[in-house]
């Protein structure tokens, strides 16, 4: 593993709190990296003041992008994020093997943690589960963190299986996207439970934000931020510092955009081909899509820059 300046402070935990922008792949093509798209895309972010980047997770497509992808997107943000900031990377969809040899990659490179759904296809029993994120923490040369979502990859999760997840030491957070935090917040109470004050959760539903930040989560992780990153910034802003009137009106004004911008377009997955359309109109990247996810069509795109302008954008 080649020595990286970086590693030492980007893998400090107490840099884990804030908004992590959960980055988009600007793509040109099939199997083709959108280079300037990206670096207009981090740079818009960085900009707004987020304190933390998410690569390849859900609204990066890192299940849909091949391996020679996935590791041009991870050396090219490392080499540009600030050197005190956390990169997470994400490690869904792969086969255990392949995703500790990323996970490998993603240290040698200098980011700070890497994130994994359960495995997609197998419906695996609670004892399974448990035994996989131990597998995939304990072999990490990075931090691990669980990711829940289950409209990708359903999951019932009942307390004694939270509390055996929140006992695996190299199990250092999970992300909910889950509507209402319902998973999230059991995994505050477990955590605080089990003297984990070292357990970071992070809230994903954009409706969801400020309770889970009231709750005592550490932070945000939500597709929205690569299109309005200084109202998810400004949010937890506002919770830090007890405003919470400002905090309201912030969060009803993301749930609004989100609820108008990713009810476009009739994909399984309606936000990710919504977004990028929107980061297309303002000019970031492309709109390229990664099969076998579609962008939207001609007609559909022509909602997206109303509802960007509506909202100021």
């Amino acid at each position: 593993m080649k020595s990286n300046p970086q590693g030492d402070k980007r893998h400090a935990k107490t840099a884990w709190r804030g908004v992590i922008a959960p980055l988009a792949t600007p793509l040109k093509g099939p199997d083709r990296l959108d280079v300037q798209g990206l670096e207009r895309l981090v740079e818009h972010v960085l900009t707004a003041g987020v304190h933390g980047l998410f690569l390849l997770g859900t609204t990066g497509e890192g299940p849909a992008l091949s391996g020679r992808l996935r590791r041009e997107v991870i050396r090219r943000v490392c080499q540009r994020g600030p050197e005190a900031m956390p990169i997470f990377v994400g490690l869904s969809g792969m086969p255990t093997a392949e995703a500790l040899h990323l996970a490998e990659f993603a240290a040698s490179e200098g980011a700070a943690a890497v994130v994994s759904t359960a495995p997609p296809y197998w419906p695996l029993s609670p004892a399974e589960l448990v035994a996989f994120l131990e597998k995939l923490s304990q072999e990490s040369p990075l931090p691990f963190l669980f990711y829940h979502i289950p409209v990708c990859v359903p999951l019932r999760l009942e307390r004694p299986i939270v509390r055996d997840i929140v006992s695996l030491p190299q199990v250092a957070g999970m992300k909910d996207s889950s509507k209402g935090m319902t998973l999230g917040r059991l995994f505050l109470k477990e955590a605080a439970g089990a003297g984990r004050s070292d357990f970071a959760v992070f809230v994903g539903d954009e409706a969801s934000l400020l309770k889970g930040l009231r709750l005592g989560a550490a932070g945000v992780i939500a597709g929205g931020v690569n299109l309005w990153p200084a109202l998810f910034v400004r949010l937890f802003h506002a919770v830090e510092a007890g405003d919470w009137g400002a905090a309201r009106r912030l969060q009803r004004a993301i749930a609004q955009q989100g609820r108008a911008l990713y009810g476009i377009g009739r994909s399984g997955l309606p936000s990710l081909p919504a977004l990028k359309s929107a980061l297309a109109w303002q000019g970031l990247c492309h709109d390229q899509l990664a099969a076998p996810l579609q962008q939207l069509n001609a007609r559909e795109r022509e909602h997206v820059g109303p509802i960007m302008a509506r909202w100021g954008m």
